[in-house]
């Protein structure tokens, strides 16, 4: 029976929260005092806490997602209501004063979510459901508007990156020209805050009329300087260039951690070597030649970026003082990058020009005769500062605790910004980079053995010391971007690299060691040359439809890439080298490489179009992301002949690449999160049969935690992962006669073949902690437990472990800042880190088995301004490891050192 349109529900109206209020008062023991011990516990009660809202959330929104088919022709709205109630079993909570329950509707839903039809139904008319068990309370709207309005620095210049929230309701952060915009604002009185990490808040009260628009500018304490020094930590920092997407990193499935220019400066980091610390799941693995390092991260190789470009990681160094931050990407990222490794991505960002005068200078000195003077100035060209620049510069000469290794490196780096109108930036970078080495072939054990190491001095050198490894990097970046509105902009990104390195490879023949010692050595001197161009497209935008706001991307990606080189050819040199005594330049080497072209040479062209939709609801409360990327890419090769092998064939594919995510946030300084993404890597062609390989493919599934707790100065995240990777390609190294497995190519002289069709599987936890517990004292962990396996390999034996991936791996760096009194401007900082034993190859020989490796580090700094010195100590109690090489031989890690900078900075 229907009732009259003048009913009235008598039940009293009421928020009814309960299960939220249950869920957040038995939060309540969450909140830190200041002993913070057992961060890991606490985390993972978090983790159980945002499981217990979400289950609540859920059950809430039971009823809500209740499918209906209902019919009615034109009715009121107080029976359609009615209708409602009766097909859903549910209560409506409503007062007729406020609700036009006289208007005329109609029903016509066929199998609609509940939560579908009241929107369509209510429209604006009603602000929010409140659900407890079948009761929905309908709040009524006194209508909605629009906030907006600018936020300033006291010298006059826009605020970037500043959230703008009215209290108690939604939120934005400011553009790069200071605006912010809030829609679908309930009329009224509110109090509008303007907030930056670690700065004091702004407020001011705004009255909004119903259907009307408000605006509110703010000037912010401190001056553009002041905000582009402030440290941002936690998750609250706005976005990351690594993922493409302009989304808060809070609200993102996936998992970024990003190492701040304050934390290189602490930690004097020269290196990616010395920066992976200071992320969970990424390691230093191995050395080539001395010449460049290789990383895994999550067990897989690590993909190295520089301003969301690829760069050639395999020609030399690639860390420099232009370096302003790096972010890291865990996990599969061909949604963003095509075919790539599926470890993760490190995306070197680089320093840009400012709009204020800026110098800063600095020498550092250290042990083993480090020389290293560094330079970093900006500022505007014109009164009006449209035209900025930016130069950083900077040499540096070193010994090693190795017997006669050196390096000498040199770079050069100016940028140059035209902001040509207020919408309107272009970027225009250059980068040129060179860098002089020891060819280092590593060291060998006399019986094959880690143990036996320790019969060589760990100083011991084993090259020769006029074996030079020489690198030159070139590089040209142009960033476009163009805001066409407050919610679309539009980006572009076109790039052009060179690498070249000349160097002469030596490796041990194994089969000639002596009792005494003696060993030969072959010899081989090449020379390389990697170039790459490109272009990426990207939209980046929000609309709202309905109750949901998407975050948009759409974008496009030109890559081609080439890599030629020369050899000598090999051969044994003159004279065997001792172990135990070598003597250095009694073989003739070839220094000026005239060798034969190293054929084939090879080339990819990759063209990628992706498009992702970041979706969020209920107040950003549920977010889903929906992405997918087509690939098309071909790898070829030529020859110096101009002679084509009769079965060579280029290898084209096309391959579809998701990603899926689901985000849910139960309370502003939470988020939870599950999602699964892909990747894959080409193989090429088998060199004996002709035949081409299939791509290697991953696939991962990561579920976790973010929260930026203590007003966003701390941020701790854990995650978990699972990568099954298949069809790999790999390596053994080390032969001395054709190996017994299904392989694709041999080397008798290197004593090297590859093969195709291995299946490899990396799951694990990864914990990572940022920022201040106390304002004097701030913190950076970094904790992974990685289980990275064989599960099926044609060389290696299934069920053992991945080779140079210890499963252990804590990192930690705290340090405590005296921020007024006589100590005003002194920290002291302290960071210890270890790694679990792991293995040098994938047969796990227990004779091969490397040691756990346990390092302390210590630095004292000091700030008068405007002079800076810092002492770092690292490895202080100078404990001794070594890791494989990628050929073959033992690389030994640094023992300890002692390094002094002193600066200034106006």
């Amino acid at each position: 029976m229907n009732p009259s349109p003048n009913k009235v529900h008598r039940e009293e109206l009421q928020s009814n929260n309960a299960i939220q209020s249950h869920c957040l008062k038995n939060m309540n023991f969450l909140r830190f005092n200041h002993s913070y011990v057992s961060i890991t516990a606490k985390t993972l009660a978090i983790l159980s806490a945002a499981l217990l809202c979400a289950a609540a959330s859920y059950a809430q929104s039971t009823i809500l997602q209740k499918r209906i088919s209902i019919q009615r022709a034109e009715t009121t709205l107080a029976q359609a209501l009615a209708s409602l109630e009766a097909e859903a079993g549910c209560t409506f909570i409503y007062s007729p004063d406020l609700l036009d329950t006289d208007r005329k509707v109609s029903l016509r839903y066929q199998n609609q979510p509940l939560e579908a039809i009241l929107a369509d139904l209510l429209g604006d008319a009603v602000r929010q459901l409140e659900v407890t068990g079948n009761r929905i309370t309908l709040q009524p709207s006194r209508g909605k508007g629009t906030v907006s309005g600018m936020v300033m620095t006291n010298d006059g210049q826009p605020a970037a990156l500043v959230t703008v929230a009215i209290r108690g309701g939604r939120s934005a952060r400011t553009d790069e020209q200071g605006r912010y915009r809030l829609e679908n604002v309930e009329s009224g009185d509110h109090i509008i805050v303007a907030s930056y990490v670690g700065l004091t808040p702004v407020r001011k009260q705004v009255y909004l009329a119903p259907g009307g628009a408000a605006k509110a500018d703010f000037v912010l304490d401190e001056n553009a300087q002041s905000l582009q020094e402030v440290v941002v930590t936690g998750q609250k920092r706005f976005t990351s260039s690594v993922t493409k997407s302009d989304v808060p990193l809070e609200n993102l499935p996936m998992m970024v951690q990003i190492i701040d220019q304050s934390l290189l400066e602490q930690r004097q980091i020269t290196s990616i070597r010395e920066a992976v610390s200071s992320v969970s799941g990424v390691t230093y693995a191995s050395s080539f030649a001395g010449g460049y390092d290789t990383f895994t991260g999550r067990g897989f190789g690590l993909n190295i970026m520089r301003n969301g470009v690829a760069v050639t990681n395999s020609a030399g160094q690639l860390y420099g003082d232009n370096i302003e931050q790096i972010d890291v990407l865990k996990g599969p990222a061909s949604i963003q990058y095509g075919d790539i490794a599926p470890g993760s991505v490190m995306n070197l960002v680089t320093k840009k020009p400012l709009d204020y005068n800026y110098k800063r200078f600095e020498l550092k000195l250290g042990q083993y005769n480090l020389f290293r003077p560094t330079v970093d100035i900006s500022g505007p060209l014109n009164d009006s500062k449209t035209v900025l620049f930016r130069l950083n510069s900077s040499l540096e000469k070193s010994e090693s605790f190795r017997d006669e290794i050196n390096n000498r490196s040199f770079l050069f780096a100016p940028t140059i910004t035209w902001k040509i109108t207020p919408k309107l930036i272009w970027n225009v970078e250059g980068v040129y980079y060179n860098d002089a080495r020891t060819t280092d072939p590593g060291i060998i054990s006399p019986d094959g053995t880690y143990d036996g190491l320790s019969r060589l001095r760990f100083a011991t050198f084993l090259g020769e010391p006029a074996n030079v490894y020489r690198n030159t990097d070139e590089n040209l970046f142009s960033t476009l971007e163009y805001q066409l509105n407050d919610r679309w902009k539009f980006r572009n990104v076109t790039y052009y690299t060179n690498a070249t390195r000349e160097y002469g490879w030596m490796s041990f023949t194994l089969a000639s060691l002596t009792e005494s010692g003696d060993i030969d050595r072959t010899y081989s001197s090449e020379t390389g040359q990697y170039g790459g161009r490109g272009s990426t497209v990207d939209v980046l935008g929000r609309i709202t439809l309905g109750s949901t706001d998407h975050h948009l991307l759409v974008g496009g990606e030109y890559l081609y890439d080439d890599r030629d080189r020369s050899l000598s050819g090999w051969g044994t040199l003159d004279k065997p080298i001792n172990l135990y005594h070598p003597v250095y330049g009694q073989s003739t080497l070839i220094l000026d490489n005239q060798g034969t072209p190293g054929d084939p040479s090879t080339q990819r062209k990759r063209l990628g179009v992706y498009v992702q939709d970041q979706i969020a609801l209920l107040d950003e409360k549920l977010q889903f992301l929906l992405g997918v990327r087509l690939n098309r890419v071909e790898r070829a090769s030529t020859w110096s002949t101009g002679v084509v092998p009769d079965q060579y064939l280029p290898d084209k594919q096309t391959i579809f690449n998701p990603r899926f995510g689901i985000l849910v946030k139960p309370v502003p300084w939470l988020s939870a999160f599950a999602s699964y993404t892909n990747s894959f890597e080409m193989n090429g062609q088998n060199r004996f049969t002709g035949e081409l390989l299939d791509p290697s493919d991953a696939h991962q599934y990561e579920a976790g935690l973010k929260s930026s707790l203590l007003n966003d100065h701390l941020g701790i995240t854990l995650a978990a992962f699972h990568i099954d990777k298949k069809n790999i390609s790999g390596y053994v190294s080390g032969l001395t006669e054709p190996p017994t497995f299904a392989h694709t190519y041999y080397s008798p002289e290197s004593g090297t073949a590859s093969y195709i069709g291995a299946n490899h599987r990396s799951k694990g936890l990864e914990l990572d902690i940022n920022g201040r517990i106390l304002p004097q004292v701030y913190i950076n962990g970094a904790f992974s437990y990685i289980d990275a396996t064989i599960v099926a390999d044609p060389a290696f034996p299934a069920g053992n472990q991945l080779p140079g991936s210890p499963k252990f791996i804590a990192n930690v760096w705290a340090g405590y800042e005296f921020l007024s009194g006589s100590l005003a401007g002194l920290n002291l900082s302290t960071g210890y880190s270890f790694r679990s034993s792991n293995y040098a190859t994938g047969y796990n020989l227990p004779t091969q088995e490397a040691p756990s490796y346990t390092t302390v580090d210590v630095s004292i700094g000091y700030r008068l301004q405007p002079f800076f010195a810092r002492l770092n100590v690292t490895n202080l109690f100078d404990a001794k490891s070594y890791t494989y090489g990628m050929y073959g031989g033992y690389y030994p890690l640094w023992s300890r050192r002692a390094v002094l900078s002193i600066g200034i900075k106006l």
